[in-house]
């Protein structure tokens, strides 16, 4: 897809986590993979590098995506909560997106 703005697309992506639970799913694994070792493990955000989740959101959103990484379903009023934490980190998954040239700018568009 192309936009115009960087801005363009967290608000894009912001829209499919809130809506879509595979993006949404997908955009807490992606977060989760952020976090140190460490905060992974103690389900914490004790580096405040501006890298993963929120003190708030450490320990659930961790406890979820550990589940995943087992193997377990999670129930529908879980992937809501999932929904309505995750859009806020649109801005951080764009971010490494654009750092790791998943999205490129190519004659004044952005191509993701």
């Amino acid at each position: 897809m192309k936009y115009t703005s960087i801005d363009a697309i967290v608000e894009k992506l912001r829209t499919d986590i809130s809506t879509r639970t595979d993006v949404a799913i997908k955009a807490m694994q992606r977060i989760y993979s952020y976090q140190t070792a460490s905060e992974q493990r103690m389900k914490a955000t004790t580096n405040y590098n501006e890298v993963g989740f929120t003190h708030a959101d450490a320990r659930s959103l961790s406890y979820y995506s550990q589940l995943l990484e087992k193997g377990y379903t999670l129930r529908p009023d879980v992937i809501q909560k999932i929904k309505s934490r995750m859009p806020k980190y649109a801005g951080q998954l764009v971010r490494h997106s654009l750092e790791k040239g998943l999205i490129r700018k190519e004659n004044n568009v952005y191509v993701w």
